[in-house]
């Protein structure tokens, strides 16, 4: 009878332990919700994603502090990768929320970057888009206004793009057309080592001659072209010198 009492106990047991199963806790129970109010963002190192996290009414104060971390740009309330921020309790149309908010300002170079919040061992990561800086300001400028032809001599022609004031630098890379043009629009000379990306100061440098063995005698007319949006909109710049 003992023996048979026992075994009942054990199936018992059994059956209780193997009904019973623990609730499982995802990172969308800790965290929420994690949103930004741009789609993308030019990267001109300055451009702005606000970051806003939301996490249940219910946390307590110990998980009310979120670490976030990203790939690309910087967060701005520390100028670094990384930054902890603490949720707020915020109350709408009666309803309590704990919010918790940060700007991401973008790098000067195109990508996504990946933003992660963490709570403890709880992760969820929202992706923002740096889009290319068109120039918005083109300038043309050379060395010399006069030059004289010869087996050395050369003029250097620097474009430099710009973007308004408070928008940030144009992102490096942008393609310039650049031409030279004898006084009846025809193409004159040369350039050497001829480079068409602007660098990390938005800047294209090169530089012009015309060869003694086909010499032309009266003004060039330097013209460079830059795509200023996506629809492939230009903004023009020009300069003219006289060569003798």
């Amino acid at each position: 009878m003992k023996i048979l009492k026992t075994i009942l106990s054990l199936t018992c047991l059994i059956l209780f332990f193997g009904c019973y199963k623990e609730d499982i806790i995802t990172a969308d129970d800790i965290i929420i919700s994690m949103t930004g109010n741009n789609t993308s963002i030019a990267a001109d190192g300055t451009s702005k994603q606000l970051i806003t996290i939301e996490i249940p009414s219910t946390a307590t104060d110990a998980n009310n502090s979120i670490t976030l971390t990203t790939t690309k740009g910087l967060f701005e309330i520390v100028n670094k990768n990384t930054v902890t921020v603490t949720a707020q309790n915020i109350i709408d149309n009666g309803t309590l929320h704990k919010i918790a908010s940060v700007n991401l300002i973008s790098s000067n170079d195109t990508g996504t970057a990946y933003v992660t919040a963490t709570i403890k061992n709880y992760s969820k990561t929202a992706a923002v888009s740096f889009t290319n800086a068109y120039a918005e300001q083109i300038k043309l400028s050379v060395d010399k206004l006069n030059y004289q032809i010869s087996k050395e001599g050369e003029v250097t022609v620097t474009v430099k793009i710009d973007r308004l004031p408070g928008n940030g630098s144009p992102t490096p890379g942008q393609t310039i057309v650049l031409t030279a043009l004898d006084n009846n629009l025809n193409p004159v000379g040369s350039f050497r080592n001829f480079n068409t990306l602007t660098d990390t100061s938005g800047i294209c440098t090169n530089y012009f001659s015309i060869p003694l063995t086909n010499p032309y005698t009266g003004t060039v007319t330097f013209k460079a072209t830059v795509q200023s949006n996506s629809s492939g909109t230009t903004i023009p710049a020009s300069q003219t010198i006289t060569a003798y």
